[in-house]
């Protein structure tokens, strides 16, 4: 039921609820039971492809919070997380890389640790000759 209501397409009205849904589930229940599920790869969907702005921040902040934070230690997990958040701060855009850098931040929150393995090095060595403004006052806070 909970694939049925993630998979439809959303509207306007729909597309809160969705978000809504995916950071409760992530909230309740344990992240690698969700990922072995592969609900992860919903969150992956909506963060590259919401048009609200707002829901990619939350989104992200449930990513970084709940799965990144508590499963890049493990193997089994490290490749994918890895590869989809690089593949965030790749990309050409600027709404991308500031949903890693929304991710980065709530992982710090969590375990600063995995911040300093998994993303300190990539933002200070890619990220610093950023032209976006926005990203660059991210930085500048996610720094300070």
């Amino acid at each position: 039921m909970i694939r049925e209501r993630l998979e439809n397409e959303p509207t306007r009205k729909t597309r809160m609820i969705r978000v809504k849904l995916m950071k409760d589930l992530f909230e309740k229940f344990e992240p690698y039971e969700l990922v072995e599920a592969g609900f992860h790869q919903y969150l992956y969907e909506a963060i590259k492809n919401e048009q609200m702005i707002s829901a990619r921040v939350e989104l992200s902040k449930v990513l970084g919070g709940s799965v990144v934070a508590k499963l890049i230690k493990q193997k089994k997990y490290r490749k994918d997380l890895t590869d989809y958040v690089d593949t965030l701060r790749q990309s050409k855009n600027f709404r991308d890389r500031q949903s890693y850098l929304t991710i980065a931040q709530r992982a710090f929150e969590v375990d600063q640790e995995i911040y300093k393995k998994h993303f300190a090095k990539a933002i200070g060595n890619e990220m610093c000759e950023e032209k976006v403004t926005v990203v660059k006052l991210m930085i500048a806070k996610l720094a300070s």
